[in-house]
């Protein structure tokens, strides 16, 4: 899988790091961060969440993507694919209808 994609929330905080780090006080970005109140995450605080039908839909295209690759898939796409799936279908099976 990409670099990133195994844990998205963990990547976003890193991205928020980096820009606490990067991205200079006077810059205007950090300005309206700062005056937004989301200085801390300014990468994480405007990712959308996943609903469940994204989500079913960026597991399909997971499973597409691994289909295309077929034996050149590595065994770590796979086991993140399916490590990923388990946890979604857990999650949906919560959902009261």
């Amino acid at each position: 899988m990409p670099d990133g994609t195994t844990d998205p929330d963990e990547t976003a905080a890193d991205f928020d790091q980096w820009c606490l780090r990067h991205v200079e006080e006077n810059h205007g970005a950090r300005h309206n961060a700062r005056h937004a109140g989301v200085e801390d995450r300014m990468v994480s605080a405007n990712l959308p969440e996943h609903t469940p039908l994204t989500e079913m839909n960026s597991l399909t295209r997971t499973a597409a993507y691994l289909s295309r690759r077929g034996a050149e898939a590595t065994e770590a796409e796979r086991d993140v694919y399916e490590a990923r799936k388990k946890a979604v279908m857990a999650k949906l099976s919560e959902i009261k209808m």
